[in-house]
């Protein structure tokens, strides 16, 4: 994503079918993936997780842009176990969509929703919480 410091690993597993991809069958050490996702929520005062093709990723980065944020983004349809990584972080949040952000170590939810970036932005918290990050 342009303005942002994004980490992307060499891609998605590729595999002739996905059936026997372990990542998508659920087979993986999920401890060490479990302590990798809080590393990563841990790794930069405001995180996004992003599917590369999702729109509202695509806007939640784009308002993140617009203010001057500085954040990191994590596509999980482009880092190395992406797909666990987007499983632990759905068992962790009770929530399974992207974008999903995080400030200070703390979901804020997505775009939209949990409380989410938009509603944030426009009660004018968004800022104050950039601020407090050192994001801004």
């Amino acid at each position: 994503m342009p303005g942002s410091a994004a980490w992307a690993g060499a891609g998605p597993p590729t595999t002739q079918s996905s059936h026997r991809d372990p990542l998508l069958t659920g087979t993986y050490d999920k401890a060490a993936v479990a302590a990798e996702l809080a590393a990563l929520i841990k790794s930069a005062p405001v995180v996004v997780f992003t599917w590369s093709f999702s729109p509202f990723s695509k806007k939640a980065c784009q308002l993140l842009d617009g203010l001057g944020a500085r954040y990191t983004t994590v596509e999980l349809d482009k880092v190395p176990r992406g797909f666990a990584l987007k499983k632990e972080l759905s068992k962790a949040t009770d929530r399974s969509s992207v974008p999903h952000v995080f400030i200070r170590g703390e979901s804020v939810g997505g775009c939209f929703d949990g409380p989410g970036l938009v509603p944030l932005y426009q009660s004018g918290e968004l800022q104050k919480m950039l601020k407090r990050a050192r994001a801004l």
